[in-house]
């Protein structure tokens, strides 16, 4: 406001009896509108809210020569939460009040906090409860004394009087700025029943029932047994015997890498702390097979010497330094690469010499090495290779490897010369090497893999092209055999080669190992032994002669996918994804503990599920028998169904207007009533059988001076075309409102307009900021969440972030002093403190965006709301205004996460595995 033109209002005293002289005001109004005034009335800024009074003016009382304040509702521009038009009597209950003050603690007043930021455009929900700011859209007037009684100038867009000038349109808004309007009445979404507390939470994983841990880096000692690595756990199997024995361990604090077999017959797993404070600190761990076998992390001389991305055996028994750490260390410039040959028995290792080459090669680590028996060694980096010269006692850390950055390019079958653009791994034959690498091809162009060959001698190898691959393939692994050598590459294909490097056949790797259903990858194990994998975690072993003999996981594959979730009445929950259809996962309890809980495949006899792909689900609140499902089959599909405990009822498939993309998600927003997100930008409404576009408003209303548009399509930069603008990436509603978060800081609020139509307006959020997590609570209390770039003393530029749409946000602790400054109704956007980030699990924040939130109760002395955030990569936390804390982890990447009422949280991913949170207090 200008020159002081606003020290009338004494924000520290508010009182809403008028005592100073009545002056009437000649506003006009309509039979249902009202009047919003702020006066000066004995000295002290004062609020009123007037009803029409036909053929009269607004009676205002006012100190003399103060100006006065006003703005006229309109009772058209007002619906109610499920779009009806809005009384003059519901508008007349209106409360105005100046900020910072607070609302009536008892709540007569209205303290819901709905209404966090206005709206852009009409028209105004009005719910009860709420207390709301006057939106910049209602244009407002000053009144002043003159020699002729009170003359009005408006806003420079207003109607209500002639427009002022650039001082009056700034006096009136920063006014309007500190109005808030409170409704009477309850508020229309009430606290939900305090939650059970997630503190005391464990996890039981439930589909598929065995060995549902996924594990990711395997190896094979002299004995046969197979060792697998994880975060979640460590696997050993014995193949002759049959026996596979799982060791869970929710809190070891690495991502597997590599592993290694010992001699001694035991194993050496390494992989990277991600909860050490520091980006890429190596971890080593021994596994003795048998019970409690696991120890770590060990120690390394010097510490933490290499970055092993593979641990081979390259010395013979009886050597000094057997076994060598291939990969990199970190050094000024980043990740540079190195080798360490280490001794057996306590990891004591020293760096191998390396050459430098011509040029620097642009890459960060070895990704190989292998010595032969006549000592002589290759080793790869990205952009070279290294040869040791043969030498007699096998190799040494004292030997130097000479840097050779062959030049090509090297003539295919057809001619055509192929140019390397960086190889990948290596093994040998006898004297036959073998590299595979990714030719180097022109932008836009599609790589494909190759493999050179020579033969191993004293000096240089003289390498050519043995085979080129399709476009669109890459090296996965060599398996050795004793008359030549086997690459698999994508595409689960073998491409077989003799000792001299002619390619002698191709084909596919269950067709050689037997057919496996889901298989996703084969890789060499030594001694001939195959390890193939498969989905939903299923391990298969083999010999070069044998078929695959499975070692871990369901012998068949379940085919389920879970991306859906709803709690089911009575306990339990229905999920949903692709074929066979829903799954229901019964929760079994006695005298209130927990004592299992079994999936059971339900029958959908409407045929509606068939074949489709279901990508989201929410229950209707108005029947929480009745779901409304999201996907696609033969085009976007949206279906009512009706379920029972056998299954689907009944099911109604509803038209989905043309313009629709791929479905995303669906959330509820009242009685009948969902947003639906599509992998676009756009959203739609449903109510009962009609589905609708939503109208949306990309122009935020805290820019005046700026125009926010639609992003527009990324363009493909190789073919010209556009490609779909897939943004959204979280749907959470409640009360008649949805809340719909994506990339480029996209945060929107979907409500009811009038007409039974929809709309969606955009609030301020930083546009670095990818918002992935929506919750479905109360307006109230909605949270979404997301990650933006924040730079920490430990060098994180990557961490979550948390995003608070609440009233209660600054709740004072008892005996605690509230910032009398501090307007607690606020879009609060609030990163994770520095405290935090050194409690946080830092790889996990690195590598991971939250995918659900579940609301929690505080913790002792905390204040604010506490909520537990589930991770894309399974970790969940809890966070709020008080101390974060990690207590539990997913044995998988969940893609759906739903709570019941009592406390149970379910876990489902897109590769069929199922995970059940048990509240700690029904935990026997």
């Amino acid at each position: 406001m200008n020159g002081g033109a606003l020290k009338f209002l004494s924000l520290a005293a508010l009182t809403l009896a008028a005592c100073g002289k009545d002056v009437s005001l000649p506003l006009e109004m309509g039979p249902d509108d009202v009047a919003v005034l702020v006066s000066t009335v004995d000295g002290r800024a004062t609020t009123h809210v007037r009803s029409y009074a036909a053929g009269e003016g607004v009676q205002v009382p006012s100190d003399p020569d103060r100006p006065i304040y006003a703005w006229v509702l309109r009772a058209a521009d007002h619906i109610t939460p499920d779009g009806a038009s809005v009384s003059g009597e519901l508008l007349a209950g209106t409360v105005a009040r100046l900020t910072p003050n607070v609302s009536d603690p008892g709540g007569a007043t209205g303290a819901c906090g709905r209404c966090l930021i206005p709206t852009a455009a009409a028209p105004i929900v009005v719910s009860s409860g709420d207390a709301c700011p006057l939106p910049r859209f209602v244009r407002g007037s000053v009144w002043r004394k003159g020699d002729s009684g009170f003359a009005c100038r408006g806003a420079s867009d207003g109607t209500l009087c002639p427009a002022g000038d650039a001082a009056d349109d700034a006096e009136i808004e920063e006014v309007r700025r500190r109005l808030r309007l409170d409704r009477p009445g309850a508020c229309a979404c009430t606290e939900p029943e305090a939650p059970a507390s997630l503190a005391g939470m464990s996890m039981e994983a439930i589909a598929p029932a065995p060995n549902p841990v996924p594990l990711y880096v395997f190896a094979k000692n002299a004995a046969g047994q197979v060792a697998g690595f994880s975060r979640a756990g460590v696997g050993l199997f014995d193949p002759g015997s049959g026996e596979a024995h799982l060791t869970p361990d929710r809190d070891w604090p690495v991502s597997m890498m590599s592993a290694v077999a010992l001699r001694n017959g035991d194993f050496l797993a390494t992989g990277e702390l991600f909860n050490s404070g520091a980006i890429d600190l190596q971890g080593y761990f021994r596994f003795h097979p048998g019970p409690n076998g696991l120890e770590g992390p060990i120690e390394v001389e010097p510490s933490a010497p290499v970055l092993a991305e593979r641990m081979r055996y390259l010395g013979q028994p009886g050597n000094e330094f057997p076994l060598y750490l291939i990969g990199g260390v970190r050094d000024a410039l980043g990740i540079s690469p190195a080798v360490y040959a280490c001794t057996e028995d306590r990891l004591a290792c020293q760096q191998v010499h390396f050459s430098d080459c011509p040029m620097r090669p642009n890459f960060s680590r070895f990704s190989d090495a292998l010595v032969l028996e006549n000592g002589f060694g290759l080793a790869v980096g990205r952009n070279a290779l290294y040869y040791k010269a043969p030498t007699p006692g096998g190799p040494s850390p004292r030997d130097t490897w000479r840097c050779d950055q062959p030049e090509g390019p090297f003539d295919d079958d057809g001619g055509t010369p192929v140019h390397i653009s960086r190889y990948v791994a290596a093994a040998a034959s006898g004297d036959r090497l073998y590299v595979c690498a990714v030719a180097e091809v022109p932008a836009c162009q599609p790589e494909f893999a190759v493999v050179l060959t020579a033969t191993a001698g004293a000096t240089d190898p003289q390498w050519r092209l043995a085979y080129r691959g399709p476009n669109n393939s890459w090296c996965a692994d060599f398996i050795p055999r004793p008359d030549g050598m086997t690459l698999v590459r994508s595409g689960y294909r073998l491409v077989h080669m003799d000792l001299r490097g002619a390619v002698t056949g191709e084909e596919d790797a269950t067709t050689r190992y037997g057919g496996i259903d889901g298989f996703e990858r084969a890789e060499s194990l030594g001694d001939g032994w195959v390890l193939g994998r498969a989905s939903e975690n299923r391990m298969f072993v083999a010999t070069a002669s044998a078929a695959f003999t499975p070692i871990y996981g369901p012998a068949e594959r379940t085919r389920r996918v879970f991306v859906a979730a709803v709690p089911r009445p009575g306990g339990g929950f229905w999920a949903f994804g692709e074929n066979p259809g829903p799954v229901l996962v019964r929760i079994q309890e006695a005298d209130g503990r927990y004592l299992g809980a079994e999936v059971v495949d339900a029958a959908d006899p409407t045929g509606t599920l068939s074949g489709a792909r279901i990508t989201g689900a929410a229950l209707d609140p108005a029947d929480p028998q009745t779901v409304l499902v999201v996907g696609r089959k033969d085009g976007p599909l949206i279906a009512r169904l009706k379920m029972s405990e056998a299954g689907v009822e009944e099911a109604t498939r509803l038209t989905v207007p043309a313009e629709a993309g791929e479905l995303r998600d669906v959330a509820a927003m009242g009685p009948g009533t969902f947003a639906v997100s599509d992998r676009t930008t756009r959203l739609f409404a449903v109510r009962g059988d009609a589905v609708t576009e939503v109208s949306m408003s990309w122009d935020r209303p805290d820019t005046p001076d700026d125009v926010e548009r639609r992003p527009p399509n990324p363009v493909d930069g190789c073919s010209g075309n556009e490609r779909n603008l897939d943004l959204w990436r979280g749907l959470g509603g409640g009360s008649a409102v949805a809340h719909a978060v994506g990339t480029n800081g996209l945060l929107f609020r979907v409500e009811a307009d009038t007409g039974g139509a929809f709309r969606a307006e955009r609030f301020a959020v930083p546009e670095t900021t990818q918002m992935t997590a929506a919750s479905g609570m109360c307006p109230q209390n909605t949270l979404v969440a997301g990650r933006g770039e924040v730079v920490t003393p430990a060098g994180i530029t990557e961490i979550a972030m948390r995003f608070f749409l609440a009233d209660e946000l600054v709740e004072p602790l008892p005996g605690e002093v509230p910032d009398p400054t501090l307007d607690p109704r606020r879009l609060d956007f609030e990163p994770v403190n520095e405290l935090e980030v050194q409690m946080l699990n830092v790889y996990d924040l690195k590598t991971g965006l939250p995918r659900a939130l579940l609301p929690d109760v505080p913790p002792p002395g905390g204040r604010g709301r506490t909520f537990g955030v589930v991770l894309e990569n399974g970790l969940v936390h809890r966070m709020g205004s008080g101390q974060g804390l990690t207590f539990l982890r997913v044995p998988f990447s969940p893609e759906v996460v739903a709570q019941d009422g009592s406390g149970y949280v379910l876990f489902g991913s897109g590769s069929g595995r199922m995970a059940l949170g048990v509240p700690g207090s029904r935990r026997e």
